[in-house]
């Protein structure tokens, strides 16, 4: 073998070893008939950190104030796909197998307290269909033929519960990054949108003004409106593990969101008050900061997630005024820092 062709010999595969990998193509794309049962568990934990109450314009004496609440949202369902068209899932059927929330907080204002809450959803054990309406751009709800209902249900539930709005919408190598659409955390935080927990508290009266324990955990309500900040994926490396290929995605988060609570809270200044006493409320605004990262593990063999773990600071601002008997201003200002962790797995 003459030297030129020994040098070709010895250079070709380490040519082969160091050639660039290949781009990944990472969509959402199941087979028709596939069903997939997927759990969302999210559990958020929160201490006050700031508070003022003020009652006619003088502030309320609330030194030694403590409060600590942690909430537990777990929701099930199981998805069987149907036909794909132009990359969209045009039907799909989703089973709300489970869909609990567990809420406790416990609060020392001039007496210790302690309350607890836990809930579920009509939702629970129904299946509903979704319909993708071409001309609406959206999807048409309906219960499964023979089931029955309540149609306003329909109104909150959201179909992102697949995780495809985390995905690159062009092929990726490892190492690289792309931007997401910060509206995306509902999906993490807030899976299958509103689904009308309806809670059962036990424990102290009163509790904070214009805190609703019952809601401590949900946090639908901050995505009605558009976000603020920034989101971002990154491919760290592509896997194989019991013969599926897996590719994972690192998350980050910095994310803004503020609701307008104004009417849902007078609705619920409008229920069991003693006799003589009328409350209106005049403001309810809150703020939400989320800071987090976290991996995702992508099924390429078939085209839906496989499983998601998500650990994030979490900042809650309130701000609320109310009317008593028409005379009496009553406002609140609080801030709320903590964690909330979210785990995502399939079967």
């Amino acid at each position: 073998m003459t030297y030129s062709a020994t040098t070709a010999a010895l250079a070709f595969p380490l040519l082969f070893a160091f050639s660039p990998a290949p781009a990944e193509t990472i969509s959402f794309a199941p087979k028709a008939g596939v069903a997939i049962t997927k759990s969302f568990v999210t559990t958020t934990e929160m201490e006050l950190d700031d508070a003022d109450i003020r009652m006619g314009g003088e502030p309320l004496p609330i030194d030694g104030m403590e409060m600590n609440q942690k909430a537990v949202q777990s929701v099930t369902v199981t998805d069987e796909y149907g036909p794909m068209t132009d990359g969209r899932m045009t039907k799909l059927s989703r089973t709300y197998d489970a869909v609990s929330m567990e809420s406790n907080m416990d609060m020392v204002m001039g007496m210790q307290q302690s309350i607890e809450g836990s809930g579920t959803s009509p939702l629970e054990g129904k299946t509903v269909i979704f319909d993708w309406n071409e001309k609406d751009e959206a999807y048409d709800t309906k219960f499964k033929e023979g089931e029955d209902g309540e149609p306003e249900l329909l109104e909150g539930v959201a179909f992102g519960m697949d995780l495809a709005r985390l995905l690159p919408t062009d092929d990726l190598k490892v190492g690289g990054a792309y931007d997401l659409d910060p509206s995306v955390l509902e999906d993490l935080l807030a899976p299958g949108g509103n689904l009308g927990v309806e809670m059962e508290m036990d424990g102290g009266q009163g509790g904070m003004p214009g805190m609703d324990q019952g809601q401590s955990g949900d946090l639908s309500h901050f995505f009605q409106e558009a976000l603020d900040g920034t989101a971002t994926g990154k491919l760290k490396e592509v896997r194989e593990s019991e013969g599926v290929r897996l590719a994972v995605i690192e998350l980050n988060f910095d994310v803004l969101a503020v609701a307008d609570m104004a009417d849902a809270m007078g609705d619920m200044a409008g229920g069991d008050l003693p006799p003589g006493i009328d409350i209106e409320v005049d403001r309810m605004e809150m703020e939400m900061t989320y800071v987090g990262e976290g991996e995702m593990l992508w099924n390429l063999s078939a085209g839906h997630i496989h499983s998601v773990k998500m650990e994030g600071e979490l900042s809650i601002n309130m701000d609320m005024a109310m009317t008593m008997n028409g005379e009496m201003e009553m406002t609140t200002e609080i801030a709320m820092a903590g964690t909330a962790i979210t785990e995502i797995k399939t079967e």
